[in-house]
């Protein structure tokens, strides 16, 4: 598994690469098809081959690393827990105290290399997954992507065709008046739906289409913007410099 970026340029100088610890990729458990396995083995011999005609003293992780920054198309980026393979093997997870951190270490090696094909990659995994994820862990990660030039928001919006906004409205309403404890809301709907339409109406909240927010990040500078998570009156945006 791929747990630093790694590029060619790295690599360069055989000699100087393995002159010092770079285990940018852990071997303890390799998975695959029948055909990229027997070509991986292949690989190996032939770089085991190369260190002992060079007298490279050099385990197998910084072995690993080189193959895999030559045969880029070989391997698949790794974006899940690091105590286990499983359970990161089709969607991103983060069950281990590292789980988080390793995605967001990932893709900064990846950045920093040039790989940006690992880098979306592995970020489309994250936020595939971001709802999944603690507050703390969204922060580190909006934190993340804010610190390289990203913004990124979470807004409420409201589309610009009248019944749909009206339809929209309402679930407004009844999904406030649900989520209150029954307790503390009163037995009568239209009595809270007036109370909260009035509370609504002095906030004078300025309710934009989604279409709008976009055109408003990119008039604001932002060369690239786009929703990446929307249900149905909240979005998140992303817009890049």
């Amino acid at each position: 598994m791929a747990i630093h970026g790694i590029h060619l340029k790295e690599i360069a100088n055989r000699k100087q690469f393995y002159s010092v610890w770079n285990a940018r990729t852990a071997g303890g458990l390799i998975c695959g098809g029948h055909a990229p396995l027997k070509k991986f083995i292949e690989l190996f011999k032939k770089e085991l081959l190369w260190c002992v005609e060079n007298r490279c003293y050099v385990k197998d992780q910084p072995m690993f690393s080189v193959i895999r920054a030559e045969n880029r198309k070989l391997f698949a980026p790794y974006y899940g827990d690091y105590q286990d393979i499983f359970t990161g093997f089709r969607k991103y997870t983060c069950h281990s105290h590292m789980g988080t951190g390793l995605a967001l270490f990932q893709l900064q090696r990846c950045e920093n290399v040039g790989n940006m094909e690992d880098v979306l990659i592995i970020g489309e995994q994250v936020w595939k997954s971001i709802t999944s994820f603690t507050a703390q862990e969204q922060q580190r990660i909006f934190d993340h992507l804010k610190d390289n030039g990203v913004l990124v928001a979470c807004i409420g919006n409201m589309s610009m065709v009248p019944e749909i906004a009206k339809m929209e409205h309402l679930f407004r309403v009844q999904f406030t008046y649900n989520q209150l404890e029954e307790t503390k809301r009163p037995r009568d709907f239209e009595e809270f739906k007036e109370s909260f339409e009035e509370k609504d109406k002095k906030a004078s909240i300025n309710w934009q289409s989604y279409s709008e927010y976009l055109n408003c990040m990119k008039s604001a500078g932002f060369t690239k913007a786009d929703i990446v998570w929307h249900l149905w009156i909240r979005s998140i945006f992303v817009a890049l410099k």
